[in-house]
């Protein structure tokens, strides 16, 4: 529907504008979360394993020996929590929607529940460089597939043998062994209600504290907004669009289908910030007494300082500026002030 997506398989994002803007085109990267932070109920609570009711002794020809139920009771309970906190430790996810026919940011509900009631955006993923990125960074360490759904959910990977057991003591390698077998498929099958949300994970198992990330640069295809994001919303994504050569589209519904994927343009929405600059200046230098980074006083001083700049090092000018009165600009938003017009002809 976009029109060029045709020989490239893309994953969608689900985001509101805020962490669009703030935590992912500025960043350039996307973030990790703990598999705990995930909003199905059975990943982000312990797992319940069945236990066998019986266990091998040592002392006794490895004779089965059936567990007293409070022993039993105790012990299971112990155990749910050691091996979920095992099978879980170091384990990151992110999230994307990969669809068969390859229009990943046609789906209402997704629009709804993450993109922030159609307020929010849609970024688009080249598939094959974000998994090329991923490998190269974390070898075996890594997994991206698409989520398998089951009515039977991961019950059947959560049963502990025998042999792993011995005189009330779980063998610490056996059950190492048979969770690490196991660990991609249980983070990889959803109860089949979740199916409409055509899940692509990305997975990734490291053992840092600091937060994991997936590094963007090249993969992004481009961005769609919600049919709610007004224009003044738009431009700050538009500005740091524009500098990566990045297309922007506005979602449009009729009677609860997608009917339009219309392109913007950039310019237009950037103007838009250009013709307040005036305003915006004065704001910041006068009204909250700030000095900005680049010392403008007057609009013909931002102008001036603007001809010695690279377009690049324009783009990166326009965005510490916006940056700079983000919480401001809701009082010059509605201004009808035209501003010169000059810094068109640098875009």
């Amino acid at each position: 529907m976009i029109g060029n997506e045709d020989d490239i398989e893309i994953i969608a994002h689900y985001t509101s504008l805020d962490k669009c803007f703030n935590l992912i085109l500025k960043q350039k990267q996307i973030l990790l979360n703990n598999i705990y932070k995930s909003n199905d109920p059975f990943e982000n609570h312990k797992y319940h394993f069945k236990l066998p009711h019986k266990y091998l002794t040592e002392n006794n020809n490895n004779t089965e020996i059936e567990w007293p139920q409070i022993i039993y009771d105790n012990f299971k309970k112990s155990l749910n929590s050691e091996i979920s906190d095992i099978l879980k430790e170091n384990i990151k996810i992110s999230c994307f929607c990969n669809t068969e026919n390859n229009e990943p940011y046609n789906l209402p509900r997704m629009w709804e529940q993450y993109g922030d009631s159609h307020s929010g955006a849609c970024l688009l993923f080249k598939k094959d460089k974000i998994i090329q990125k991923m490998k190269n960074k974390y070898r075996d360490f890594c997994r991206c597939d698409k989520i398998k759904y089951s009515l039977n959910t991961i019950e059947q990977y959560l049963t502990i043998q025998k042999n792993h057991i011995k005189d009330n003591k779980i063998i610490s390698n056996e059950y190492k062994k048979y969770i690490r077998l196991n660990k991609y498929e249980i983070f990889y099958l959803k109860n089949k209600d979740w199916q409409s949300e055509s899940e692509f994970r990305i997975l990734v198992e490291d053992n840092k504290c600091e937060e994991t990330y997936i590094d963007i640069s090249d993969c992004l295809f481009g961005i769609i907004v919600g049919y709610k994001v007004s224009n003044e919303s738009t431009i700050p994504i538009s500005i740091i669009a524009k500098k990566y050569n990045i297309p922007i589209f506005k979602a449009k519904w009729k009677n609860g289908v997608l009917s339009e994927i219309s392109k913007i343009d950039q310019t237009i929405y950037i103007k838009l910030f250009i013709e307040q600059i005036d305003e915006i200046i004065t704001i910041l230098s006068v009204k909250y007494n700030i000095v900005n980074s680049y010392s403008y006083t007057t609009f013909n001083d931002f102008i001036d300082n603007l001809k010695h700049q690279s377009n690049n090092e324009i783009f990166d000018i326009l965005l510490n500026l916006y940056i700079s009165f983000d919480e401001s600009y809701i009082e010059i938003r509605e201004s009808k002030n035209k501003q010169d017009n000059k810094l068109v002809e640098f875009l």
